[in-house]
């Protein structure tokens, strides 16, 4: 697999779901929301921590057509490639054929 084709999605779907996260907390949105919780009682330390799994699936769904959008964007530019390169061919002999 081509290194691009993992690293993009990898890449958008951390950034997206780190945006939600930070867009959760800055403006107190309940959905979008990380939060840590830490209690001290005679019996110990507590720590809680309670999240919404609703920007990591977000962040999930924007990798998956990251990378669908990479696939579609390689196999789209192989085709003009060979597409391109068979008229350059074409123009070629025709060129030739006329200087001789």
């Amino acid at each position: 697999m081509n290194k691009k084709l993992l690293w993009f999605p990898l890449l958008a779907a951390l950034l997206s779901t780190g945006f939600l996260y930070t867009v959760g907390n800055i403006f107190e949105i309940s959905f979008l929301n990380w939060n840590f919780y830490k209690e001290t009682s005679p019996e110990g330390v507590t720590l809680e921590a309670e999240g919404s799994l609703v920007p990591f699936i977000i962040g999930s769904i924007v990798g998956f057509f990251t990378e669908k959008i990479l696939k579609i964007k390689k196999n789209t530019l192989a085709w003009y490639n060979d597409a391109l390169e068979g008229l350059l061919l074409r123009f070629d002999s025709s060129v030739r054929s006329i200087n001789q």
